[in-house]
């Protein structure tokens, strides 16, 4: 049993809070400074929020998020926390400050002048913070984190009166005329890209860098054409941010960017990822009419794709009694779902297990087949659900080539991916180095 997690020291959360400090200064100053050199600077904004009254108290809760910030690292209850705040906060910045340079924008119209008890309070916001770097709203973002972050640390009433403050900050965005509400939507979108990018865990997961670069190239171009396309931009930011997201998985967040629980995905999973889960959608409608729903590979351990509904109650009628599902982009048939059977190893789509996954999922069909009837599938009940039983018969005593014909006969037309393969071979040889005492009997 492992110990539990250490709480971090004052200087450990001291060293967090100036890092992310510092980053945000940096970031943001000098992409503020460059927007101002550039002659292509944009505006993008609705005629009607000319109209939008300016609340000059609200400056105090706009105000306010900078303590917020500076406080945040020194409630982490362990060191695990801390390390996530600040990759979520890092993040935040970076691709932020991205979107400044790609994206330029700046206020549609002047700023009111302001009198009385808060016109200081005006005067050195808007004496570092000049109208440009509006989209998305970084103020947004780390509001976001921040409301999270102190809704985890608190209880009861102070926990409601947090909720109300920090949705006056987010409401003070608009209501002292900092930005527009292209800027504060695009704002919550960002945030929800941070939450995927940077979830809960440690440790690098297999990706495909090579898929996770053309999604990348195809953010950097979703993002070019938001700055052609006022006022376009943000419907483009969501398929941007989708591609993004996406990857962040491929370059070694894995499955866990889409958070996948009890084989459901969430809902802001569902509605950030929508553009990308179309793609999913399209590619299993077509390579499910390419290949049987289903083959067995032996009377108690099945293979195959991802099923309708339909599919999975004819599954358990045919006497299925336990349900590998190795997808993470799609909510699990709701027959599979209310069967105690049901288990979800969730792998990202184009990439391999890694070793102890394939370990665990080699002892969890080698325990359940014993029991009754085992169906493994993945999206196309190819690649994924190969390497979930290949280790199965890797365990058993066979050889990586033997366990690969051995599928691909009782699936014909069964497509293996190269990373598949290797990950197979590494563990055979794991499983085979001296002195190594088999697992299975």
């Amino acid at each position: 049993m492992s110990p539990p997690p250490s709480r971090p020291t004052f200087l450990q959360a001291a060293q967090v809070s100036a890092l992310t400090s510092l980053c945000f200064l940096v970031i943001y100053n000098v992409c503020n400074w460059l927007t101002s050199l550039r002659p292509d600077v944009q505006t993008a904004a609705f005629g009607w929020e000319r109209w939008i009254p300016v609340w000059d108290w609200m400056i105090l809760p706009y105000w306010s998020l900078d303590a917020f910030f500076v406080v945040a690292p020194f409630l982490c209850s362990d060191r695990q926390e801390l390390s996530l705040l600040k990759r979520r906060l890092v993040a935040a910045n970076v691709i932020a400050g991205v979107c400044f340079l790609i994206i330029p924008l700046e206020l549609a119209w002047t700023r009111p002048q302001v009198t009385g008890m808060w016109e200081p309070w005006f005067r050195a916001i808007q004496s570092m913070d000049a109208p440009h770097n509006l989209f998305p709203s970084l103020h947004i973002v780390l509001r976001t984190i921040m409301a999270v972050h102190y809704a985890q640390h608190s209880r009861g009433v102070m926990r409601s009166l947090l909720h109300v403050w920090f949705s006056l900050i987010g409401l003070s965005t608009l209501l002292t005329w900092q930005h527009h509400l292209v800027d504060v939507l695009g704002g919550f979108l960002l945030a929800a890209v941070v939450f995927h990018v940077a979830p809960k865990g440690d440790g690098r997961l297999n990706g495909n860098r090579r898929v996770g670069g053309y999604y990348l190239a195809a953010t950097a171009v979703l993002l070019f054409a938001c700055r052609l396309a006022p006022p376009w931009t943000l419907a483009l930011a969501w398929p941007a941010a989708a591609c993004g997201t996406a990857a962040a998985a491929y370059f070694g967040q894995g499955a866990r960017v889409l958070q996948k629980t009890r084989g459901r995905l969430p809902r802001v999973t569902q509605w950030l990822m929508a553009p990308w889960l179309l793609g999913q959608e399209t590619s299993w409608w077509w390579y499910r009419r390419q290949s049987p729903e289903y083959n067995k590979l032996t009377s108690h351990v099945w293979m195959g794709s991802l099923p309708d509904e339909k599919t999975a109650v004819e599954l358990i009628e045919a006497g299925v009694t336990d349900m590998v599902d190795l997808t993470a982009e799609f909510d699990a048939p709701e027959a599979f779902l209310v069967q105690p059977g049901y288990r979800n190893f969730p792998v990202a789509d184009l990439t391999a297990p890694t070793r102890q996954q394939l370990l665990t999922l080699a002892e969890h069909i080698e325990r359940v087949r014993k029991e009754g009837i085992v169906f493994v599938f993945c999206k196309a009940g190819y690649s994924r659900t190969a390497a979930a039983i290949g280790a199965w018969l890797l365990q058993s005593g066979g050889t990586t080539e033997a366990a690969i014909r051995q599928m691909q006969e009782a699936r014909p037309g069964m497509i293996i991916r190269p990373e598949v393969v290797r990950a197979l071979h590494e563990l055979e040889a794991y499983m085979t180095a001296p002195g190594r005492a088999p697992v299975l009997s």
